[in-house]
């Protein structure tokens, strides 16, 4: 397997996006998966980063893999791994999503300019999954920062995963909407908007039935507001997964990982 680390403009932080390019020996025109990490989440080619490990996956599937980790101000969680908040604040205090949302599309940019002749499918984990509807809506209802009013993508999307993904947090949750860039995410309205102007080939939901931040009604409404038509949209439960999917019944586990990958890529070969 080869990989490939390179940097996009990023638009907080330290100004930079990492980008962590994996593949193997499949055709050079399959699909190019970018993928988007949660909120205040780290993503690397390490094996046991859940992003690293789907990317590896990929690749050896005979697929090309994006790695995407947002601009910030610190990188790694090893000083402040059991502070959640004082790891966000101390990282992303001050982030937009906005800034979010402009960190996405220069990765996308990035991705395609490095392998262009293959179709792009964004693959995004919760806040990655909103981010992955509003690049493939081509920038429907967004309020970007002044002066970047610019499309924010002109790459097409050809697919969408999403993953841990809804429209509205249980309401048990919403006390994290006072984090960086929670506090300034876009009206639903917005999220609607650009899901009903996105046309990619296919929509895959995975939903874990112990989600702790998204019910399955509101990842079940998100799906239904993509505008493709029903056949080409797929809706899949991993019974005992977490929101992370991490763990199967509270235990850690890899098996909704390697769930999602073989669902993942007979749904890349199906459409694409």
């Amino acid at each position: 397997m080869d990989m490939l680390v390179r940097s996009a403009k990023g638009y907080y932080g330290d100004g930079r996006v990492r980008l962590f390019f994996m593949e193997g020996d499949g055709p050079k025109d399959a699909p190019l998966v970018v993928l988007l990490h949660g909120v205040h989440a780290s993503a690397s080619p390490d094996r046991e980063n859940k992003y690293g490990y789907l990317g590896r996956m990929l690749a050896r599937q005979g697929f090309a893999a994006c790695v995407t980790e947002s601009s910030r101000r610190l990188r790694g969680r090893t000083a402040l791994k059991d502070e959640y908040g004082a790891w966000a604040h101390s990282s992303f205090s001050g982030k937009t999503f906005a800034m979010e949302v402009l960190d996405a599309c220069s990765a996308v940019a990035a991705a395609h300019r490095a392998y262009p002749s293959r179709p792009v499918v964004l693959w995004g984990f919760s806040l990655g999954g909103l981010l992955s509807v509003f690049l493939a809506g081509r920038g429907a209802g967004l309020a970007l920062p002044e002066g970047e009013d610019r499309a924010p993508v002109s790459v097409p999307i050809a697919g969408l995963v999403l993953s841990g993904c809804g429209d509205a947090l249980r309401p048990e949750q919403e006390g994290s909407l006072a984090l960086p860039i929670l506090d300034t995410l876009w009206a639903t309205e917005a999220l609607y908007e650009a899901a009903g102007r996105a046309a990619p080939e296919f929509v895959l939901v995975f939903h874990g039935t112990l989600d702790e931040t998204f019910s399955e009604e509101s990842s079940r409404r998100l799906l239904n507001g993509v505008g493709i038509e029903a056949e080409r949209k797929t809706f899949y439960r991993i019974p005992g997964a977490s929101h992370r999917f991490r763990e199967l019944n509270g235990r850690p586990s890899k098996g909704a990982l390697r769930e999602m990958i073989a669902v993942t890529t007979a749904t890349l070969r199906k459409f694409l």
